[in-house]
């Protein structure tokens, strides 16, 4: 008797992030700083007078709480994210300036991310591949204000097992 566990493959997920001002369905509303991260899976283009492509306001979700499962890839798309209020990962459920990023699993532009590279704005991407060193409850916040994003729920891929005699 032979038992094999497999997890399917599956591609990245996106998830385009943009920064709005908080609503009353944001978490942290008239708390914090008063932009915040908004999360959507799919945008529709507006093309602006000036000719620059952003995504309309209303596709996103202030108080989305994606649940991402170990061992499969996920891309932040960011969607002209201020400078002044750089995307990043984190344990910390408030962000801002002293929160630790979290690295492990976390690439932009290809690269592992370092102390002097961990900062995505504009329209950066940040891939994100969580693994069983993951917590299960990382936030996507702000580098520099506090309580700009949300939860993001981390969960263990199902398994799919065949017995064979």
């Amino acid at each position: 008797t032979t038992t094999t566990t497999t997890t399917e493959p599956v591609p990245p997920k996106v998830m385009y992030v943009i920064a709005l001002p908080k609503t009353p369905e944001s978490p942290f509303y008239l708390q914090g700083y008063p932009l915040c991260f908004a999360l959507a899976s799919a945008v529709v283009p507006m093309l602006y007078q000036n000719g620059s492509e952003v995504a309309l306001n209303r596709q996103f979700v202030q108080q989305v709480q994606p649940v991402l499962t170990r061992g499969q890839t996920y891309i932040f798309q960011l969607i002209n994210v201020p400078v002044g209020q750089p995307f990043m990962l984190t344990a910390d459920p408030k962000g801002g300036p002293d929160a630790p990023v979290w690295f492990q699993g976390v690439r932009k532009k290809g690269q592992v991310w370092s102390l002097q590279q961990f900062v995505a704005v504009g329209g950066e991407q940040v891939v994100f591949q969580p693994d069983d060193a993951t917590p299960d409850v990382l936030y996507y916040q702000s580098t520099t204000f506090l309580q700009g994003g949300n939860k993001i729920w981390i969960t263990s891929p199902p398994t799919t097992t065949t017995t064979t005699t």
